[in-house]
């Protein structure tokens, strides 16, 4: 594994955010996905008085999760291919391109299942956690958390700092 400063050593301050565009091409359109899917889904698990419970909760996140996680997979699979050490690719295009020349459309499908299966209960859970007032920052920090993977502490800055931007 290389350090954050052997990456600035070999690659400049630049070499920090490589994969960072194809990150948001992934993260944007999952949360496109999911939020709406979630709602449906959870809508649709209610009980005739319009509440859900907790198990109903989650699996409308597992659901929305898992789906959303194999949907934008392509994106994951070229995130990550621009982020490993010696890439020579030239840009998130250049690496589709090539990914696609050698290995097929296929590969752009790569650990779709094991994304799946890993994002399904991390998304089943995070809508539990979350209190009831989403306009608290306890709720943002612990959804920015869930959505970003940084611990809660970073999460609180992060989303405290985005919400009052």
């Amino acid at each position: 594994r290389l350090t954050a400063w052997q990456v600035v050593q070999s690659l400049g301050i630049r070499g920090l955010y490589k994969g960072a565009g194809v990150c948001l091409l992934r993260d944007i359109p999952y949360a496109i996905i999911f939020f709406p899917l979630y709602a449906t889904t959870k809508e649709t698990l209610a009980d005739d008085s319009g509440k859900n419970s907790i198990p109903s909760i989650l699996a409308a996140g597992a659901v929305a999760g898992a789906t959303a996680a194999g949907l934008c997979t392509p994106a994951d699979v070229i995130k990550t291919r621009r982020q490993m050490r010696g890439a020579t690719y030239t840009g998130t295009i250049d690496c589709f391109q090539k990914l696609v020349q050698n290995n097929g459309y296929g590969a752009l499908m790569k650990g779709a299942g094991p994304r799946m299966m890993v994002q399904a209960p991390l998304f089943a859970m995070c809508p539990v956690f979350i209190p009831s007032t989403p306009s608290s920052i306890e709720s943002s920090t612990f959804l920015f958390s869930c959505l970003t993977g940084l611990p809660p502490v970073l999460a609180h800055a992060k989303s405290f700092s985005l919400k009052y931007l």
